[in-house]
């Protein structure tokens, strides 16, 4: 009797190990349950903030509007004394890219890299090649010219399905995207690549 209990309890031990290997991390944003998996990024211009009901309107280049909720795990970069979104999240008016889960009323925001006042612009293209080295990469446009631009420190690659940094993404050589960039000091910096 004692080798059958031991031998449930071991199998019990297994079952429950097999079980937490297999559950997939959850982001803690994602721990509402109305909150879905997927993860999105969206660039453009801060048409509205509200501290009141902590949204904020990110307005695309293609002219559509997001609202998107933060809260005091939301992760704000490159923004003078503001580390979460509950310090200060943005300017009207500031260009961002934006990760955020979840969809609809119920988008929420993982992280905000803030751009500044610098206008981004798009380009739809074919990756032609990618130079971890020189941090660089060629997108070739519908019309055949070739693009480079440095990629950003925290540039972001959304592949419909996730988002990932770019460091942690290999980009390959046929990959259509569209890429979101700056001009900055003569060079285009590209900060969003959105796969389609």
């Amino acid at each position: 009797m004692l080798i059958n209990t031991a031998r449930s309890s071991a199998l019990i031990l297994l079952a429950t190990a097999l079980a937490t290997a297999a559950t997939p991390k959850t982001h803690p944003l994602l721990k509402n349950s109305r909150l879905q998996a997927a993860d999105h990024a969206v660039a453009g211009e801060v048409e509205k903030i509200d501290s009141k009901t902590k949204t904020m309107v990110i307005k695309a280049e293609d002219g559509t509007e997001h609202t998107i909720k933060y809260t005091d795990k939301t992760t704000v970069h490159d923004l003078k004394d503001a580390t979460h979104a509950t310090d200060h999240i943005a300017h009207e008016g500031d260009h961002v890219v934006v990760r955020y889960a979840g969809e609809g009323e119920h988008a929420t925001a993982t992280d905000v890299e803030h751009i500044g006042k610098t206008s981004m612009k798009t380009l739809d293209g074919t990756i032609q090649k990618v130079d971890t080295t020189s941090h660089t990469i060629v997108v070739k446009s519908k019309d055949g010219t070739l693009h480079t631009y440095h990629v950003a420190d925290r540039a972001m690659v959304d592949t419909g399905k996730k988002v990932e940094n770019f460091s942690e993404t290999s980009a390959k050589k046929g990959e259509r995207v569209t890429v979101h960039y700056t001009q900055e000091a003569g060079q285009k910096v590209a900060h969003l690549f959105k796969h389609f």
